[in-house]
């Protein structure tokens, strides 16, 4: 959405004026995205307003206060009233410092004129709050607004065009969009899942940063005065560790060392959630991805990241670009009131279990949840047998649940009959390689085979070894929820070469289902391992259930990470084929990347884009709907236009298209072979980057793309690509500072406030209306990740 035009600013200037006596003014809500950081320096935690009257010291990385997962202030706005570097605060006009003062949040507000450090309280998106609140004490509570300011809230509220981030940690991922998301599930009252709070309830820091390696460029007339930061160029880590352990220590070191340069939070409250290397190929740097999640007293900060992108230039580990979301200033109790016996019995009776059986339960221990409109700790609790989340507040025992299930958008040697490609209905079954699987001996010895399906087992003697081999290994185990798992048993004898074959026939349905699922989760794998992606999340069984009873879908679910797929019926194919299950195990990808998946367009994309980098072809779940015209899900060759707001699976067409359309051009450019491997290399790192969104996924194939001289050499192809999905891309210049997507969304101008207005009258009417004769327990439906 092109939110920059001078028609929108206008109007919302305009708006922002006329609703400034509402409790939540309007640019508390809408900001346009810019990727650039403005040249302005956000004291956290500590370091109080005090400091703020100082000149900005550091101008390399500078965060922007802002929301995590909405968007970043404009810089020509928050350049009006937030101090720029060498600028002392009492310079900051009066008239910008009332336009911005709910964009900043607490240490830009502290900054705005001259007294400001002396005054008792300060204003945060709108609200007084003790200026205690700076130096790091908690954060407010509102009562409900009533009357006029509860209309003036809801109106406000509207025209932030739909901008609220789920953390999708919670939710789950499926292959296809339900018709009409479930409000309960086996008669559970389902809540709303875990939402990033919006800058009126939580104030956090959130940036996109790139630094370009090459020449740097000229200043501007406003540099040479001191008026805008002058650019800084790639920070080189000391040392030059070259590996990813080397890499993250580093990093670590220079958090401590410069914190206000990284949102303020110590090193020792950031939990590695990946270092990992992967090497260049087809003429690409070696690249390090690092992400880190937010800690609080400890416990995880759902949603929170804090991300870096480093490559090995000329032998020197030099940071290029990194990400954030984080709270630096959260006041939670992680200690709590209530022992395990309580929490259980809380959790018990709100999921509708008959006992309060700590078997019953995968405990996940506690994180802190923006829940409710505030942040709270609470004890995850995930039913075992529906597969739902209890979220127990240790504080205030309020227990919450929401769907766990994250669904699809829709010498010898071991094989079986299984489907190579499509589904099992119209698929010819073929012997196939079972690689990976574990081979139990009589003896009680433990065997695995390789990817081929080859393997050697000691025997003793002249002595006979019975093995028994089942559809489970080191990457993937089945379960069939039919109860007929396959299981073959077989005697072999010293010098004779054994063969063990499941689903000789290979026509029943439930036997290629547990096929299909085992020997394409194993695939999946051995294609990241192959192209330099291995996460030890990841290197352990992925437990695998097949035909479960259900139709028209299959499922990822986070916490205890498995796959799921469905039975076929009048309506759909059975969904265990290659097709869906590694559109669910990119959902896998992303939560193993990232400690949670946080955004639900991007996992869609994810899932998409590796299910047709592994097919080598654009459609996502042929055949799944039988009869349907279309008879697929999706595909990459479509022509869907990017929009923020739009449903998870609808956004998940312009990563997958991007992806594909990407693919194409270096095919035909370069060749099948060629193409193919540039595609990959650029694509599959990519996707370990700490990326809000698609557009920002993007930006990070675009610096996966540069190289020593600072130059993307791909642009033109990766620029095309996006565009035809209505993401715009910069081309990134060799020294370069601000991000090089500039990414906006090319809509035009007027679509927002258009449909901003109609939102805001409607919610206006409802408001006016009264309540609704609904019960207390009435809330917004959750529904699943589905395909």
């Amino acid at each position: 959405m092109n939110e920059r035009h001078p028609a929108s600013k206008i109007f919302s200037a305009a708006l922002a004026a006329a609703l400034a006596v509402g409790p939540t003014p309007l640019w508390a809500q809408m900001n346009a995205r810019a990727v650039s950081a403005p040249a302005v320096t956000a004291v956290p935690g500590a370091a109080g307003a005090a400091s703020l009257a100082a000149p900005a010291a550091n101008v390399g990385l500078t965060p922007t206060l802002a929301a995590p997962g909405s968007v970043l202030p404009t810089p020509s706005l928050s350049g009006l009233s937030i101090v720029a570097a060498n600028v002392p605060v009492a310079a900051a006009p009066a008239a910008a410092a009332a336009l911005s003062g709910s964009i900043a949040g607490p240490a830009a507000q502290a900054a705005v004129g001259p007294a400001a450090a002396a005054v008792e309280t300060v204003t945060v998106a709108g609200k007084p709050v003790p200026n205690a609140f700076i130096n790091g004490t908690s954060p407010y509570n509102k009562p409900p607004a009533k009357g006029l300011s509860a209309v003036l809230g809801a109106i406000t509220k509207s025209l932030s065009f739909g901008r609220t981030s789920a953390m999708f940690t919670g939710g789950a991922v499926g292959f296809r969009p339900e018709e009409a998301a479930p409000q309960d599930r086996d008669g559970v009252r389902l809540d709303p899942k875990p939402s990033l709070p919006q800058q009126t309830e939580s104030p956090g820091l959130s940036w996109d940063k790139v630094q370009l390696p090459g020449v740097q460029p000229r200043r501007t007339l406003l540099q040479r005065f001191g008026i805008t930061a002058s650019p800084a160029g790639p920070v080189a880590l000391p040392g030059n560790p070259t590996d990813a352990a080397g890499v993250e220590s580093a990093l670590r070191r220079l958090i401590q060392a410069t914190p206000s340069e990284y949102g303020g939070v110590a090193s020792a409250q950031l939990a590695t959630v990946i270092a990992h290397r992967v090497a260049g190929q087809s003429g690409l740097a070696d690249t390090i991805y690092v992400n880190f999640k937010q800690l609080h007293n400890g416990v995880t900060v759902d949603g929170t990241f804090l991300g870096f992108t480093v490559k090995i230039i000329d032998g020197k580990a030099v940071v290029i670009g990194s990400s954030a979301n984080l709270f630096p200033w959260l006041d939670v109790d992680t200690f709590g009131r209530f022992d395990d016996r309580a929490i259980l019995e809380r959790a018990a009776t709100r999921l509708g279990h008959t006992t309060a059986s700590p078997d019953d339960f995968n405990d996940q221990g506690v994180k802190l949840m923006h829940l409710e409109g505030q942040w709270r700790a609470v004890r995850l609790m995930m039913s075992k047998a529906k597969t739902l989340v209890a979220a127990v507040d240790i504080n205030t025992g309020q227990t919450f649940a929401w769907d766990a299930r994250h669904s699809l958008n829709v010498s010898g040697n071991v094989s079986g009959r299984a489907i190579a490609d499509g589904p099992i209905e119209s698929g010819v079954p073929s012997p196939m390689a079972v690689g990976h699987v574990e081979i139990v001996a009589s003896n009680g010895r433990k065997y695995f085979a390789d990817y081929e399906g080859r393997f050697t087992v000691e025997g003793e003697g002249d002595a006979p070894v019975k093995l028994t081999v089942k559809l489970s290994g080191r990457y993937a185990a089945v379960s069939d929820q039919e109860r007929k798992d396959l299981v073959v048993t077989v005697t072999a004898k010293p010098g004779e070469e054994l063969r063990v074959v499941f689903n000789p026939a290979g026509k029943d349905e439930n036997a290629l289902a547990q096929m299909n699922a085992y020997i394409h989760t194993t695939a999946v794998h051995e294609f990241l391992t192959k192209h330099g992606i291995s996460l030890t999340t990841l290197d352990k069984p992925m437990p695998v259930k097949v035909n479960i009873d259900d139709e028209c879908n299959a499922y990822y679910t986070p916490y205890s990470p498995s796959l799921n797929f469905f039975k076929s019926s009048a309506r759909c194919a059975n969904s265990s084929y290659n097709d869906v299950a590694q559109h669910e195990y990119g959902h896998a990808l992303d939560d193993a990347a990232h400690g949670g998946i946080k955004n639900g367009g991007l996992s869609e994309a994810i899932g998409d884009m590796l299910a047709m980098m592994l097919t080598g072809q654009p459609i996502i779940g042929r055949g799944f709907l039988k009869g349907g015209n279309p008879d697929y899900i999706r595909t990459g060759e479509n022509k869907y236009q990017y929009r923020s707001r739009d449903e998870v699976h609808a956004q998940g067409q312009a990563g997958g298209g991007f992806v594909w359309k990407l693919r194409k051009s270096f095919v035909a450019a370069l060749g099948e072979v060629e193409g193919v491997a540039l595609t990959n290399a650029l694509i599959l790192p990519a996707i370990l980057a700490s990326n809000r969104d698609i557009p920002a996924f993007i930006n990070s194939v675009l610096l996966r793309d540069i190289g020593a001289d600072g130059v993307a050499p791909h642009y033109q192809q990766i620029a095309a690509a996006a565009a035809a999905h209505g993401i715009k891309v910069a081309e990134p210049k060799p020294g370069q500072i601000a991000p090089t997507g500039g990414y906006v969304q090319a809509e035009n101008w007027w679509s927002p406030i258009i449909s901003g207005l109609w939102s805001a009258w409607q919610t206006a009417a409802q408001v006016m209306s009264g309540p609704r004769n609904a019960p207390a327990d009435d809330k917004p439906a959750s529904g699943r990740w589905d395909i």
